[in-house]
C-alpha cells in the first residue's frame, strides 16, 4: 500500500514537471517573438537588439505640399515652388529613419518647424548610434510676372496724387519702393517694403516718413544685407534742404523734425527742390549727392557714410565741382570695394555745358581741378550724365551731346584701370540722323553692360539699346533697329536694370493709340523678348502711365514701378517677377 502510494506520487510529479517544461518553453517562445524588430525598424542596419541603429536617411520631403526630389547618392533635395511662394517662412514635412533631425542646433519637427529657404539649407540627420549625415535642400521658384489687375490695384494710398517712384532690391528679394504724394496739405514721402516674403504698404496718407513740410524727389538704395537709405529734398524755412531715412540693424531711423537735415544751410530764397541721388555698397557704406545753390549758382555736394560714420559738408564752400558757373544733375555709383564715381554737367567758360566726374579710388577722392577738366568733347553742349560700376571697379558714363547736327549718345569707359573717352564728335553710339536723348546704363559684375535711350526713327520716337557682351559692344545698325513697337511715340522715360547673370530689363512708356502705357523688354537665358505689339503693355489700360523704374537682384527677381492715373488721381503701381 505504501509502495503504491509512492509510485502514484512519482507519476504525478513527472506529469507536473513535463507540463511545467512545456509551459516555460511556450512562454520563452512568445517572449522571443515580441523582441524581434518591427516593420518600422531599420532591421537591416541592426545586427542585434543590443546594437543601436545606424539608419539616418530622409525618405520623403515636401514644402507646402510640393514634394522634393531626393538624390540619396548626392544627399541633396530639390524642391521647385510656384511663383510668389514665401520661401522665407516654410515648414517642411519629412520622414526619416534617423533618431533626430536638426538645422544647426535647432531640432526639426516635421510640419511644424519654420525655416527660411531663400538660400540652400543643410539638414543634419542623426542615427540612434550617434552617426550623422547631411542633406542640402535647395528651393527654386518657378518665377512669373504679376501685373496690376486693374486701375484700382495701386499700392499708394487713395485720395491724393503721387509723383515719380523709385525702387531698390537686395540679393534676398527684399525691396523698397518710395514716392512723393500729397497728403492734403503738402507733398510727403511714402514707402512700401517687401521683407521676409511680405509687402507692407502705407495704411493711409498719415503713414509718411518725412517731417511736415513740402517733400520732393525721393531716391532709395539698398545693400545686400537689407540696409537701406531713402533721401529727399524738403522745404525748410526759405529754402530746400536734404533729408534721409535709414534702415540699419533691423530698424528705421527717420528725421525727427525739419531741422534734422544734413545739407548745409542755404542762402535765403532757394525755392526749387534739390536734385539728388544715393548709392550703397554691400558693406553698408553710402554716398549721397545733390545740387544746392550757394547763391546764384548750383553747386554739387556729397555726404559719405564710411566705417559707420557719416561725413556731411561743413558749409556751402565744401562743394566738389570746380569753382565757376552752375552745375546740375549729379549721379553716383559705388562698387563693393568702396570705390565711387560722381558725375554731373556744368557750364564751362565758353557757355556750353560739359560732363565732369569725381572719383574715389584707393581711399582718396579726385575731383576736377578746373572747368577745362571735363570728360565730354568741349565743342558742343552735353547733358544728362548717368554712371554705373561693377565690383571690379570698371565703370561706364553716358550722356547726351550734340554732334553739331543732332543730339547723340556718347560713353566713357573705365576698364582694366584705364579710362577711354570719345575721340571726337563722330564717336557716338547712337545712329546718326535724328536726335537721341536721356541715356541710361547698367552693368553686371562680369562687365557686361546695356545702354538705352530714346531716339526718333524718322517718324516716331523709339527706344534703342547698345550692349556689351563677351568683350565687345553691339550698337544699333540703323534707325530701324529699335526695340519698342513701331507706329507710336515712345516717351523719353526709359530705365534699365541688370542682375549679375547678365539678365536685364528695359522699361519705358509708349503711346498705344489711346493712352501712354508701360512696356518692357527682357533678356533672360541668353535671349531678348520684346513687346510683340502696342497691346503688349504691362500697365492697366485706360489711363496714362509715366515714369517707369526697374530693379533686379541676383536671383532673377525684378520689380517695375510707375505712376498712373486711377481715373481720379495719379497713383503708384508695381509689377513683380518672383
Amino acid at each position: 500500500m505504501g509502495e503504491l502510494t509512492i509510485m502514484k506520487a512519482r507519476r504525478i510529479f513527472v506529469s507536473v514537471f513535463i507540463i511545467l517544461t512545456f509551459a516555460l518553453s511556450f512562454i520563452n517562445g512568445c517572449t522571443s517573438k515580441s523582441d524581434s524588430p518591427s516593420s518600422d525598424s531599420p532591421s537591416s542596419d541592426t545586427p542585434s537588439s543590443d546594437t543601436p541603429s545606424s539608419a539616418k536617411a530622409i525618405t520623403a520631403f515636401s514644402l507646402n505640399g510640393v514634394a522634393g526630389t531626393i538624390n540619396e547618392t548626392e544627399k541633396t533635395i530639390a524642391v521647385a515652388m510656384p511663383s510668389l511662394t514665401n520661401v522665407y517662412s516654410l515648414a517642411a514635412t519629412f520622414t526619416t529613419t534617423g533618431a533626430s533631425v536638426t538645422i544647426g542646433t535647432t531640432t526639426q519637427k516635421s510640419g511644424v518647424t519654420v525655416n527660411n529657404f531663400i538660400a540652400p539649407v543643410t539638414y543634419t540627420v542623426t542615427a540612434a548610434d550617434g552617426s550623422t549625415v547631411t542633406y542640402t535642400v535647395t528651393v527654386t521658384i518657378n518665377r512669373a510676372w504679376h501685373n496690376p489687375a486693374n486701375l484700382g490695384d495701386n499700392i499708394s494710398p487713395d485720395g491724393q496724387g503721387t509723383d515719380i517712384a523709385q525702387v531698390a532690391m537686395d540679393k534676398n528679394g527684399n525691396a523698397i519702393i518710395v514716392w512723393a504724394q500729397y497728403d492734403g496739405a503738402n507733398s510727403q514721402i511714402f514707402k512700401s517694403e517687401y521683407r521676409n516674403g511680405l509687402w507692407t504698404y502705407p495704411a493711409d496718407l498719415r503713414n509718411k516718413i518725412s517731417p511736415d513740410g513740402d517733400a520732393r524727389n525721393p531716391r532709395v538704395a539698398m545693400d545686400d544685407n537689407g540696409n537701406a537709405i531713402i533721401i529727399w529734398s524738403e522745404y525748410y524755412g526759405a529754402n530746400y534742404q536734404m533729408f534721409k531715412s535709414e534702415y540699419r540693424n533691423g530698424a528705421w531711423t527717420n528725421p525727427a523734425n525739419l531741422s534734422d537735415h544734413f545739407s548745409p544751410n542755404s542762402v535765403p530764397d532757394s525755392p526749387w527742390p534739390l536734385s539728388c541721388q544715393v548709392a550703397m555698397d554691400n558693406n553698408g557704406n553710402a554716398i549721397i549727392v545733390w545740387v544746392q545753390p550757394d547763391g546764384p549758382r548750383g553747386m554739387i555736394f556729397k555726404s559719405e557714410y564710411r566705417n559707420g560714420v557719416w561725413h556731411h559738408p561743413a558749409s556751402l564752400s565744401d562743394k566738389i565741382n570746380p569753382t565757376g558757373i552752375s552745375a546740375s544733375d549729379p549721379q553716383v555709383a559705388m562698387d563693393n570695394n568702396g570705390n565711387a564715381i560722381i558725375v554731373w554737367y556744368q557750364y564751362d567758360y565758353i557757355k556750353t555745358t560739359q560732363i565732369f566726374k569725381s572719383e574715389y579710388r584707393n581711399g582718396a577722392w579726385h575731383n576736377p581741378a578746373t572747368l577745362t577738366d571735363n570728360i565730354s568733347l568741349g565743342e558742343q553742349w552735353a547733358n544728362s550724365p548717368q554712371v554705373t560700376m561693377d565690383n571690379n571697379g570698371n565703370a561706364i558714363i553716358v550722356w547726351d551731346q550734340s554732334d553739331g547736327v543732332n543730339e547723340q549718345i556718347f560713353k566713357s569707359e573705365y576698364r582694366g584701370g584705364v579710362w577711354t573717352n570719345p575721340a571726337n564728335l563722330a564717336d557716338n553710339i547712337s545712329p546718326d540722323g535724328q536726335d537721341a536723348r536721356n541715356a541710361k546704363v547698367a552693368m553686371d559684375n562680369s562687365g557686361n553692360a546695356i545702354i538705352v535711350w530714346h531716339q526718333s526713327d524718322g517718324s516716331h520716337k523709339q527706344i534703342f539699346k547698345s550692349e556689351y557682351r563677351n568683350g565687345a559692344w553691339h550698337n544699333p545698325a540703323s534707325l530701324s533697329d529699335n526695340i519698342s513697337p513701331d507706329g507710336q511715340d515712345a516717351y523719353f522715360y526709359t530705365q534699365v536694370a541688370m542682375d549679375n547673370n547678365g539678365n536685364a530689363i528695359i522699361v519705358w512708356n509708349q503711346f498705344d493709340g489711346a493712352s501712354y502705357q508701360i512696356f518692357k523688354s527682357e533678356y533672360r537665358s541668353g535671349l531678348w523678348t520684346c513687346p510683340a505689339n502696342l497691346s503688349d503693355n504691362i500697365s492697366p489700360d485706360g489711363q496714362d502711365a509715366f515714369y517707369p523704374y526697374a530693379a533686379m537682384n541676383n536671383i532673377g527677381n525684378a520689380i517695375i514701378v510707375w505712376c498712373q492715373s486711377d481715373g481720379t488721381k495719379d497713383q503708384i503701381f508695381k509689377s513683380e517677377y518672383r
